[in-house]
């Protein structure tokens, strides 16, 4: 099945079972296990109590979501700091 979405102007995404093109860029899609709540999500683990599953999911996926370590004060500072850190980072424009 593929699916075809206008982003901006004469970019598209198109979506099949391999994977996504954006702007003629394919960028292959490997199938990762999906949150149980929100299938938009990748599956995701709590800091405290899955410490085994975390470590098999990071060797099989070479990376792991886990959810709960900031604070919302803390995840608006972050992203503040990150912002500031790219708009003074002359190589980044």
């Amino acid at each position: 099945m593929e699916e075809r979405n206008s982003t901006e102007g004469e970019t598209f995404e198109v979506r099949s079972e391999e994977g996504v093109m954006f702007g003629g860029v394919s960028v292959r899609r490997y199938p990762v296990p999906q949150d149980e709540e929100d299938y938009h999500y990748v599956k995701s683990f709590p800091p405290q109590g899955h410490e085994e599953e975390i470590i098999q999911f990071f060797k099989g996926y070479g990376f792991v979501v886990v959810r709960d370590v900031l604070s919302q004060p803390e995840c608006r500072a972050t992203i503040h700091d990150i912002f500031n850190y790219l708009e003074t980072d002359v190589s980044y424009r």
